[in-house]
């Protein structure tokens, strides 16, 4: 025991432990009898928060989670309502972790179904996101609002098609979850996105509206043919209205056309924001390099560019989240100079210790589920 408690006193030394005290090490240690001791003998603070607001609860239900840590935490007067600096609770975590039976005992313990964290996400996007059906169906038993809508503008059943989850859509629709709306593009235009083709038929099934366009105005087959999913314009096509454009046209050739106007369009909103971002209107530049992604460009560095306008806006973590997808895209030619790499690079290793040394983050994790959406 003594040699486990100098090892947790000398971590916490560390300065990327952001001021995370013995009894988070501990807890993030699996160490039981040692946050006994801690708090019995040495008086921990069960709810001491660290420099990022994490307090000792979050380290037991990180990784493989401990249920024993967290019952004895909350036991011992552990608050399963405090949040982090990002307003990320440990229902969040719990759910994003997958830790079924954690969640249910903070639950039973007093915690919020739907707490609200920085980025409007609640416990139930996350899930969803991630297609962890019995967490979905844990969190809707405890009457997790299916129609809440995220910052983005997504209610947890669109987060279930950018976790490509027919099991979780389907569990969402039988809890009354609106199927027209929640996002800024309808759900059938993000199954179309994804190329689902079964959660364009469940939602087709359920009464989705295949002629709602999505926020650029492209109806669900015209996205499908632009991505080549050919299944997915199959199934479209004979529910959709009659488009001109389309006209004597085989699924062939739609998705030909469809394929090199995207690519255009792609290409225009790079060309209009490099032209936003050197007039220094950085929010617009952010928007079109976004749109970009969203329609198919490649490029790894719209990453640079793109991460540098989170930077002039004072957007750090998403900054970070942007320079370490460049740098996992590509391994950079640093004898060909090019600003915005080079920034992206500098900074993005002088920012890493923005992120969280619990790695709690898990609305700034975007994965490739999301990034479909906002890449």
């Amino acid at each position: 025991m003594g040699t486990g408690l100098d090892a947790a006193v000398s971590a916490v030394a560390e300065p990327k432990n952001k001021r995370h005290g013995p009894l988070h090490v501990a807890a993030g240690t699996r160490y039981l009898e040692m946050c006994k001791m801690l708090v019995r003998k040495y008086k921990c603070n069960p709810n001491a928060a660290g420099a990022d607001g994490e307090t000792p609860l979050f380290f037991a239900i990180l990784g493989q989670g401990s249920r024993a840590i967290v019952q004895y935490l909350i036991n011992s007067g552990a608050d399963p309502n405090k949040a982090n600096n990002r307003g990320i609770t440990p229902l969040h975590l719990a759910a994003g972790q997958g830790h079924c039976e954690i969640a249910e005992y903070l639950l039973c313990k007093g915690a919020n179904v739907d707490p609200i964290c920085q980025d409007g996400e609640a416990p139930l996007h996350i899930a969803a996101r991630r297609g962890m059906l019995r967490m979905v169906k844990l969190l809707l038993s405890h009457r997790a609002d299916c129609n809440r809508l995220s910052d983005k503008l997504h209610t947890p059943l669109v987060a279930s098609l950018f976790g490509s989850s027919l099991e979780c859509l389907e569990a969402f629709i039988k809890a009354g979850a609106n199927i027209n709306t929640g996002s800024r593009v309808t759900p059938l235009s993000v199954a179309a996105r994804k190329g689902l083709a079964d959660c364009i038929n469940c939602l087709l099934s359920k009464g989705a509206n295949p002629n709602e366009p999505d926020e650029d105005g492209k109806l669900p087959i015209e996205i499908a043919a632009s991505r080549g999913w050919r299944e997915c314009v199959d199934i479209l096509l004979p529910v959709t209205n009659p488009l001109e454009k389309y006209a004597n046209l085989s699924i062939a050739q739609m998705l030909q056309q469809e394929a090199a106007a995207r690519q255009h369009e792609a290409l225009m909103s790079v060309v209009d924001g490099d032209v936003a971002y050197w007039e220094k209107k950085y929010a617009h530049a952010l928007g079109c390099y976004t749109k970009a992604f969203r329609l198919g460009h490649g490029d790894p560095a719209l990453y640079a560019k793109r991460g540098l306008c989170h930077l002039m806006i004072h957007d750090h973590h998403r900054f970070l989240d942007d320079a370490y997808s460049y740098m996992d895209a590509m391994t950079p030619d640093l004898s060909v100079p090019c600003s915005e790499e080079a920034a992206v690079l500098e900074y993005g290793m002088n920012w890493k210790e923005l992120r969280p040394g619990s790695g709690s983050n898990l609305t700034d994790e975007t994965d490739q589920a999301s990034r479909e959406e906002h890449p």
